[in-house]
């Protein structure tokens, strides 16, 4: 029985949009006045985490569509406004479901043949650009995220 052509980027498709649905629960549990707290002076907020998320969605996006891009998101602790919260969440569920839809669309020869030059991070195809630098890079955060919460809330 053969695949569809795009049965690969669906699949990764819904898991970005699982992820994606993971991290916006725990955003949505920050209590507004502690949208800046951080657990140490060194460490991201939960601001800066959900401002780095988004920015790293559109940095995806800007290596899809060829643009020259540095070869990653940076963001320092305190750089992310917390009156912006609202923004940045609304953007990322936004930026969410558009992920996914660009995921699906692209053809699986494409994820394997595509390739990126991230510059000093080294040269990869699409299907890594997708699962390493941009899905683990949110997952990775999502439990930073998590851990927060066990430290503020509990």
């Amino acid at each position: 029985m053969a695949s569809s052509p795009n049965q690969l980027s669906q699949s990764i498709a819904d898991f970005s949009a699982e992820v994606r649905a993971s991290s916006v629960k725990r955003f949505r549990m920050v209590r507004p006045a502690d949208r800046a707290w951080r657990h140490r002076p060194d460490l991201l907020s939960f601001v800066d985490v959900l401002q780095h998320l988004a920015d790293a969605d559109r940095w995806l996006f800007d290596n899809l569509d060829g643009k020259e891009v540095p070869p990653g998101v940076v963001i320092s602790p305190g750089d992310a406004d917390p009156s912006t919260w609202d923004q940045f969440l609304n953007e990322l569920i936004e930026l969410g479901e558009r992920r996914s839809r660009r995921i699906a669309a692209i053809p699986e020869r494409d994820l394997w043949e595509r390739r990126f030059d991230l510059g000093r991070l080294g040269k990869f195809n699409l299907l890594n650009l997708i699962l390493r630098w941009n899905l683990d890079h949110e997952i990775h955060h999502r439990g930073a995220l998590q851990l927060s919460l066990r430290l503020r809330y509990q």
